[in-house]
Formats: C-alpha cells, structure tokens, sequence
C-alpha cells in the first residue's frame, strides 16, 4: 500500500546528516575495500551513535544502490 512505501522513505534518511557524513567519508577512503571490518564496524557505530548491525546495513546498501545493474 502506499502507507507503507512513505513509511520506508522516511525511514532512509533517518540517520544525522553528521552520521551520514562520517560513514560517507570513510566509504569513500576505504575504495578498495569499502566494507568495515568488525572492529571499524564497532569504531564507525560509536562514532555515528548507530549499531553495528546498521553501520553494516548502511554500508551493504552503499554498495548494492552504486553497484546495481
């Protein structure tokens, strides 16, 4: 229904513009391998104030949304 599809775009930007910046910023330095390991996941989380399951989460739809055919 359409309720639920304004639900999940309101749910994609939810996290802080400064989160946003930080995982941006370390995506874009880390290009050869552009998903954290456990221990950048756990640094990235208290940085950004996030969970690592959504650090990972993040970062796995990063990389589906700018490598999709």
């Amino acid at each position: 229904p359409l309720s639920s599809r304004k639900h999940e775009e309101e749910r994609t930007n939810s996290f802080k513009s400064d989160a946003l910046d930080t995982l941006n910023n370390w995506f874009n330095s880390h290009t050869a391998d552009a998903m954290p390991n456990p221990m950048e996941a756990t640094v990235l989380a208290e940085a950004t104030g996030l969970s690592v399951r959504q650090v990972y989460t993040w970062f796995r739809n990063k990389h589906n949304h700018l490598y999709a055919a």
